[in-house]
């Protein structure tokens, strides 16, 4: 690995910058912001033959009480930088910046977690399995503290008050406003290896949290790239297959869910999101760990009947959607993410798909038994009939 050659170490009055000039201005590559030891660091990877060797001399130079500290912050600052080609070579292998601690299960995808493991959130216990160093994950993620870099130069693809999304030509940057102790989030194109920088000094308990909110963007984008797709709905299992109830926030997803909980003792599985895919075998319902607030999250995999989707009314009553509004309905539903016209087209074709295997209702609702007594009618009836879409 070496540094790219287009980048220049330029002290300005803000502080110290590495700057492209030549074919990384030509290549759209992005300035970036140097903090803490990042200056210092930069000039021994000028001067040494490897990333290895300057991170050791960078260590060196330190208290010895600091160095532990600093270690992590110096691998995820080469690997960012790697990440975004400043320095050239292969996007970082997450294995290299942490030692891994986990695997995560999102659905039927293995996430090897490198990092501490005070930064695990309680609600991934359930889903958290010892490492198995035969099984190849579907995605690594290593957790470091350092500076990230900046989206200076990357072509923006989202922004708004919760997230942001930068496009590079090796990677994508992902940036949340709201978290103050997540830097950001670098990952391949096709999500198999991303970098969750952490600001140095972060919050262990606030880190903690943020973490796992800033996990479930870099999660459901690689089980998109895995041909698994969420869907933004609560879900409860009856009669051996899972019913999703689809709505936007405070509709009623989560009241209707607990309608049939009462009704007709069924569990709910998830209080807010649902992993889908198709098979041979037909739709199926794999389980995630983020529920929203509903506190929710039971890890069960079961055939998916159907998606009913709400709309508060004054009365009750369960529509069968025909097949031209299935694929629309259930693509707006969607949560897996729709940064680009090509994941956009992933969604709908999926959607299209899900349409023909499982069925669907609009359910004008009101928040009483009623409206749950009115859906199961008809899920009952689909039944009776075969239970195709």
């Amino acid at each position: 690995m070496k540094k790219n050659p287009f980048y220049t170490l330029q002290n300005l009055p803000d502080g110290a910058w590495l700057l492209p000039f030549g074919q990384a201005v030509a290549e759209q590559r992005p300035a970036l912001r140097l903090e803490g030891g990042g200056a210092a660091l930069w000039k021994l990877l000028e001067a040494c033959p490897d990333a290895d060797a300057a991170e050791e001399a960078f260590l060196a130079a330190l208290p010895e009480a600091e160095r532990a500290r600093a270690a992590g912050d110096a691998a995820g600052f080469v690997g960012q930088m790697r990440a975004l080609g400043v320095l050239e070579g292969a996007f970082p292998d997450p294995l290299d910046l942490a030692s891994p601690c986990a695997d995560l299960a999102v659905g039927p995808l293995r996430v090897r977690l490198c990092c501490a493991e005070a930064l695990l959130h309680g609600d991934f216990a359930p889903y958290l399995e010892p490492v198995d160093a035969a099984q190849r994950p579907r995605q690594s993620v290593a957790v470091v503290s350092g500076a990230a870099p900046g989206p200076a130069g990357l072509r923006c693809l989202l922004a708004n008050r919760e997230l942001e999304v930068y496009a590079g030509e090796s990677c994508l940057l992902l940036r949340f406003p709201t978290m103050p102790d997540v830097a950001g989030a670098a990952m391949t194109p096709a999500g198999d290896r991303a970098v969750i920088t952490l600001h140095p000094g972060y919050d262990e308990a606030r880190a903690r949290d943020d973490l796992f909110h800033a996990l479930r963007h870099v999660a459901l984008f690689r089980a998109q790239k895995c041909g698994f797709f969420a869907m933004h709905a609560a879900s409860v299992l009856y009669r051996e297959r899972v019913w999703l109830f689809s709505a936007s926030a405070g509709t009623g997803k989560s009241t209707h869910a607990r309608l049939w909980q009462a009704g007709y003792g069924v569990p709910v599985l998830n209080g807010d999101l649902a992993l889908l895919s198709v098979t041979g075998g037909g739709a199926v319902f794999h389980p995630l760990p983020w529920c929203g607030t509903s506190g929710i999250a039971r890890r069960e995999r079961h055939p998916l009947g159907g998606i009913a989707f709400l709309r508060r009314a004054g009365e009750n009553a369960a529509r069968p959607l025909p097949p031209e509004e299935r694929p629309l309905r259930c693509a707006n539903r969607l949560v897996s993410p729709v940064w680009t016209e090509t994941l956009l087209q992933e969604n709908l074709t999926f959607a299209a798909l899900l349409a023909r295997h499982c069925g669907m209702w609009e359910l004008e609702c009101t928040p009483q038994p009623q409206a749950a007594e009115t859906l199961k009618r008809a899920i009952d009836a689909f039944l009776e009939e075969g239970g195709h879409g």
